[in-house]
């Protein structure tokens, strides 16, 4: 009897070790996109092959609002998603009350940010650390209609900024020649609009113009200072003075050229399938100065309460390699922000950007360019700054009067949300 117990524990011993062996661990990843829960699902049968103890598994939710509430319902009954990919703008909280993993450490430990554009990492830190990781980058830039240029005869901006001579002037003359009216005065076509209804493409110029709209630790407002006051009087004397261009957006209709990124390029493709679209660097004020603007660097973060932290940061790895960048690309016709990958994409983005070889504009405009300033006061403050651009792009009062008549207000948001400066 003793013996046949032995051979039973033995038995249950090789049982449990086995069972041990062949323990699955699920990353759980939740996002907003269907294209980019189907690319995660992708990525992660490919990774699991390799590392079969993880299985990869992502879903859709509604929308950011959705997805933050979600997550905010996880994080209260403390079993929070391994992953999760939203807009830039969402994390910020997160990151704040500590709930995040800094991705860096072990990012450089992989080597894999080696890979990764230039500026890009250095862009995405907050307070010090990679919450975001950098899987895709979209910088705004002039986007134009190359038919409209050779029609007018004019040079366009890309060969423009080549050339050394794309700024607000250059651009200025082109626009004012690419500008149609009827005998009565009747725009048909437009010539430029560098500021429209999104606060990328108006703050754009500012960046360009050496300006800011709020300091580097987000506690101080700088809208209110001379490059920032200058860019937007600049915008609205475009629009009001010259009369070449107004409010709107690239993809609204007969322009030549306008500010977005691959969304409205894309857009604007749809809505005319002819186009003969490209773009170009945002211009740099004057000659001799570098072109900078603004980007949108979304990316999945790690919760620091999650269950399986390890295995998250492997995969979140192996997501930023040039095959699975490719992919990415492929699904989801977002551009990677590993290097190698955007060769790849600009084969397949080649009708949108005036051919494969303009890929390199991506990457080179993205290493001058800065996200917005994200945080939990992003969205009151951008409810103040919004109506008030488009008060100053309209005409309707100066940027000088009415970005320091604003000032005050949104000084207070900052310091209601991070107790003074």
């Amino acid at each position: 009897m003793r013996r046949l117990w032995q051979v039973f524990a033995s038995l249950l011993l090789v049982s449990i070790a086995g069972a041990s062996a062949f323990a699955v661990t699920t990353l759980e990843v939740v996002t907003t996109q269907e294209t980019l829960a189907e690319w995660y699902n992708v990525q992660g049968k490919k990774f699991s092959a390799i590392y079969p103890d993880i299985v990869v598994e992502a879903r859709v939710l509604a929308s950011p609002n959705a997805l933050t509430d979600h997550i905010t319902v996880r994080l209260a009954a403390g079993n929070p998603p391994d992953i999760a990919d939203t807009v830039v703008r969402v994390y910020y909280p997160w990151a704040d009350a500590g709930l995040l993993v800094d991705m860096q450490p072990y990012m450089k430990e992989t080597g894999v940010l080696d890979r990764i554009l230039p500026g890009l990492v250095q862009a995405k830190l907050y307070n010090g650390a990679l919450y975001s990781a950098p899987t895709t980058v979209d910088p705004f830039l002039t986007a134009f209609d190359a038919q409209m240029f050779a029609e007018a005869g004019i040079v366009d901006p890309y060969t423009m900024s080549r050339q050394g001579n794309w700024h607000w002037e250059t651009g200025l003359a082109a626009a004012k020649k690419l500008t149609k009216r009827t005998a009565d005065g009747v725009v048909t076509q437009w010539g430029w609009a560098p500021g429209n209804n999104s606060d990328w493409s108006w703050a754009s110029y500012i960046v360009s113009n050496g300006g800011s709209l709020l300091s580097p630790d987000h506690r101080t407002v700088t809208f209110n200072q001379p490059p920032a006051i200058e860019a937007m009087e600049w915008i609205a004397e475009l629009y009001n003075g010259h009369g070449v261009g107004k409010v709107m957006y690239f993809q609204a209709g007969p322009l030549a050229m306008g500010t977005t990124g691959t969304g409205g390029l894309q857009a604007r493709k749809n809505a005319y399938p002819d186009a003969d679209l490209s773009s170009a660097p945002i211009p740099a004020p004057a000659p001799g100065m570098q072109s900078r603007g603004i980007m949108f660097a979304d990316g999945p973060v790690i919760f620091d309460k999650g269950e399986n932290k390890e295995a998250a940061l492997k995969f979140i790895a192996w997501c930023l390699t040039e095959d699975a960048q490719k992919s990415l690309t492929e699904i989801t016709g977002r551009v990677p922000a590993n290097m190698a990958a955007m060769i790849h994409w600009g084969q397949l983005a080649a009708h949108l950007i005036g051919g494969a070889d303009k890929a390199h504009l991506w990457s080179d405009v993205a290493v001058h360019a800065q996200l917005m300033p994200f945080g939990i006061h992003y969205a009151d403050m951008m409810k103040v700054l919004d109506a008030a651009a488009r008060s100053i792009m309209n005409g309707s009062v100066s940027a000088a009067t009415k970005l320091q008549e604003i000032a005050g207000p949104v000084q207070a948001i900052l310091d209601g949300y991070y107790g003074g400066k």
